[in-house]
């Protein structure tokens, strides 16, 4: 296994990079990551042999777009596309609720899979730090971080506070 990422702001760097990929691969090097700062880059990589193509400003600019657009989204993982899990801070309208009372299903289209308490949450000192797949009778606290699943546009209309 091999990952080339050289800088690539330069035809230089750009045929460095390629060398690389065509040399590793000629060697007998099966898994080829490599690092692409244009779509067409990374397509030549592809061509050449690179196993898996990773576009680093490409996806930080995603991840931007995505947080601009959902602010109440920290963080998500894309597993389909337009479809992600989604990590948010429970809003001061869902204290002191449960599961079932705030009806996500219904309401918003989303799953809630699993519960981290805050910091500060409310719960009692017992309650477990990570309540997976939690139940319709668990309660949320506004300082919990919720892990919830469903379509991007769905998790963009969850509140924010």
């Amino acid at each position: 296994m091999a990952i080339v990422s050289i800088g690539q702001g330069t035809s230089q760097g750009f045929e460095s990079a390629v060398l690389s990929v065509v040399n590793l691969r000629q060697i007998g090097v099966t898994q080829i990551y490599t690092r692409a700062e244009s779509l067409t880059a990374g397509q030549v990589f592809s061509k050449i042999g690179a196993t898996e193509v990773i576009y680093p400003e490409i996806e930080s600019a995603q991840r931007l777009a995505d947080k601009l657009i959902a602010l109440q989204i920290w963080e998500k993982i894309d597993f389909a596309p337009g479809y992600s899990l989604g990590r948010i801070r429970a809003p001061a309208s869902f204290d002191g609720k449960t599961v079932r009372s705030l009806r996500l299903r219904e309401k918003y289209n989303v799953n809630l899979v699993l519960i981290r308490r805050g910091k500060h949450s409310k719960a009692e000192k017992d309650e477990q730090e990570i309540i997976n797949v939690p139940m319709p009778e668990t309660v949320i606290y506004q300082d919990d971080i919720l892990m919830i699943a469903g379509a991007d546009a769905d998790l963009a209309n969850l509140p924010a506070e």
